[in-house]
Parts: C-alpha cells; structure tokens; sequence
C-alpha cells in the first residue's frame, strides 16, 4: 500500500515546516536499529547506526510556488536552502554535527512518532517563471529512521562490570573448591 499521489507532506525540523507535493509512490522499507555514540575529538560523541538497518523511506516531492497569476509566483529557493540545511552533518564551521530530526505530518505512510534524517536529496526538474524566479523543485528525499542510542551512565556500566566480575569469580571459586 502507498500514500495517493498528490498528497501533501510536511516535513518539520527546528521549528520550521516545508510542505511539499508527493509526485510518484513513496518507498518504505528496512526495519528499527539501535543507534551507537561514535567517540568523536574532545570527548564529544556522535550517533551513528548500528546493527539491523533502520527504516528508509523514499519520498518524491514537489515544492510548488506557482500561483493562479505569476505575479503571485513564490519563489521556493529559501525551502531549498533550508532542506539542504538539513541534511548538512557539518556545520558552516567545519565541525561534525548530527543533523536535525525531522518529523513527517500530512499523507504519510510511515509510522507516526518516527523521528528521521536526511541521508540523500536527488534533484529533479526545476521550473523557473517568466521572472526567472525558481518557483517548482522536485526532489526525491531518502529519510533514514533516527533511533536514539540507549546511553547507560557511567555508574551502571561499572556496576554491571562488577557483577560480571563477582559471578566470574565465584565461578571459578566454586570450581575450584567446590560449594561449600
């Protein structure tokens, strides 16, 4: 089963919408992950996947600016700029960032409460009005499913290291010496 096409799609991240046009058949596939902190410089970390492969979803999209009078045309540069934003693991700066989750609202088939990323944008045809302002961008997005990582604190870690240690010590004690 697949989202109508035509339906309309928002995406949401830091507060900003975009709402786009679903122009084919959306692609869903894969299933959950648990995400892994990946150690970075400065004791800083960085979730990456791990394990079984997370959702995917494949969206070809429409931004549409064209109005019933091209007077009235929006220009779709700004919504542009700003999904490329979102995909960017790097900052302006250089330095490695995660990228914004992004949540999905409107004809969607992926499961709801799902918080996903930006792996891929693939551009597609473009129309410019008389003005030579972009008013029509299609794009096909691949979305990966954003799990996050089950982070233990340190005090846990050690502790489940200790019963590991006790339970691998009376072991071999009781090899040893017997139950007694």
């Amino acid at each position: 089963m697949s989202t109508p096409s035509n339906a309309r799609i928002y995406l949401t991240a830091n507060g900003t919408t975009l709402g786009f046009k679903l122009i084919d058949l959306d692609v869903l596939s894969g299933g959950n992950v648990e995400w892994a902190q990946k150690a970075r410089s400065r004791s800083k970390y960085m979730n990456a996947p791990g394990g079984q492969l997370p959702l995917l979803y494949t969206l070809p999209l429409r931004l549409d600016g064209f109005a019933s009078t091209p007077d009235k045309d929006r220009s779709q540069r700004s919504a542009m700029n700003t999904l490329w934003a979102w995909s960017q693991f790097k900052t302006q700066s250089g330095k490695t960032q995660d990228p914004p989750k992004i949540t999905l609202s409107g004809g969607v088939r992926a499961p709801s409460g799902r918080q996903w990323i930006i792996t891929q944008i693939t551009e597609n045809a473009y129309q410019l009005n008389e003005a030579g302002v972009l008013v029509q961008y299609d794009v096909t997005l691949e979305l990966t499913e954003y799990v996050g990582p089950q982070v233990t604190s340190p005090a846990a870690t050690a502790k489940k290291k200790a019963i590991a240690n006790d339970s691998a010590a009376y072991s071999f004690l009781s090899k040893q010496y017997g139950n007694g």
